[in-house]
């Protein structure tokens, strides 16, 4: 299914030059980052994937990534901020930025403090975008895309 919607998704994403940035990558980005990579390449694509996630490892051609901390090649995986995904975004204007696991707000709060410059000390401006990500990210649960009935024990979400 992710490769059927990113063959229509990269096209378009080129052609009106945004940047897709995605927590896909799990706990193997470098493995998402090759099958983004390849399916570009069988689509006639040349792009750039950044890879924002905690391990130091080789990228395979036409990548690059950024690395936080060490931890997957132990067997953890934590939660990452906006801070790397903007490191991505700044240093290497890539066309994809996948992460590993990175807090929900992180995917929305990155590219505001990149398009809309934002220093790492404007509290009130983070607050307020950390705000915005999280009611974004939350949407559909806020909308009702969400139906959870304690009695039936039923939990669904069609986000």
């Amino acid at each position: 299914a992710v490769k059927e919607w990113l063959s229509m998704l990269l096209p378009l994403a080129l052609d009106r030059e945004v940047c897709i940035i995605t927590n896909m990558g799990a706990i193997d980005p470098p493995g998402a980052q090759k099958e983004i990579l390849d399916l570009a390449s069988s689509l006639g694509l040349e792009i750039t994937v950044a890879v924002a996630y905690e391990s130091s490892i080789s990228g395979p051609e036409n990548s690059v990534l950024w690395n936080e901390s060490m931890g997957v090649a132990e067997g953890r995986s934590t939660y990452l901020g906006a801070a790397p995904i903007v490191h991505c975004l700044e240093n290497y204007k890539p066309h994809v930025v996948i992460t590993s696991r990175v807090a929900d707000a992180a995917l929305f709060l990155a590219p505001m403090v990149y398009e809309l410059g934002w220093n790492w000390n404007d509290f009130e401006k983070l607050a307020q975008g950390t705000l915005a990500s999280h009611l974004l990210e939350c949407g559909c649960q806020l909308t009702g895309g969400y139906f959870m009935h304690p009695a039936s024990g039923f939990v669904s979400s069609i986000c």
